[in-house]
């Protein structure tokens, strides 16, 4: 009767948060972790008339790899996975279908965790001796139930997002490149 699988329209799709991690000497790869504040939006479309709410606490574990022939510009490509953790939902029925899934506060009816794994691909630009900007896209899907089993849910129920990515990254050492590199410096590939 409603499955977020079935017609998982996205809208006012945001998450922000931060990350620190760890980047080899070459620079080519790094690790991090963080913490993020997500909230999704599923307009259910007509034929459900409905809008569910979701709001999470995520900690995401991933590697950010970067290649590319650019001493300033170069491609990365992020895989990641996140530990969700459901801080609000509510779902509102505009139907007005008494057989519809009603209204109000659902987060007892949500799976308390939520494991989802993204990839998120685009370009690394450096800015500088100690700052990158990053931009792309990132895809997303959750593996494990939205929702409890329930008379209104069916025992597999997942979403699936795609976002616009933009980061900010602070190095602690120097990631100039090439000619870029300050002397006795590790210049990586030209």
């Amino acid at each position: 009767m409603f499955n977020p699988s079935e017609a998982p329209f996205g809208s006012k799709t945001f998450t922000a948060g931060v990350k620190a991690g760890y980047f080899t000497p070459t620079h080519i790869i790094g690790f991090f972790s963080g913490i993020q504040s997500t909230r999704y939006n599923y307009y259910m479309g007509s034929e459900h008339g409905a809008i569910q709410k979701l709001s999470y606490l995520e900690i995401p574990f991933g590697a950010e790899i970067l290649a590319g022939p650019y001493r300033r510009t170069k491609f990365y490509i992020e895989p990641a996975v996140s530990l969700c953790f459901v801080t609000a939902a509510s779902f509102d029925n505009y139907s007005n279908r008494p057989d519809f899934y009603p209204s109000g506060n659902n987060k007892s009816e949500c799976a308390p965790v939520v494991v989802k794994p993204s990839l998120g691909a685009g370009f690394h630009f450096s800015a500088g001796a100690h700052c990158a900007i990053n931009i792309g896209v990132q895809v997303s899907a959750t593996v494990t139930n939205t929702y409890k089993p329930s008379e209104y849910v069916p025992e597999q129920n997942s979403h699936l997002t795609g976002a616009l990515q933009l980061a900010f990254e602070y190095h602690l050492k120097d990631i100039r490149r090439g000619k870029d590199a300050p002397p006795n410096h590790y210049r990586g590939p030209h």
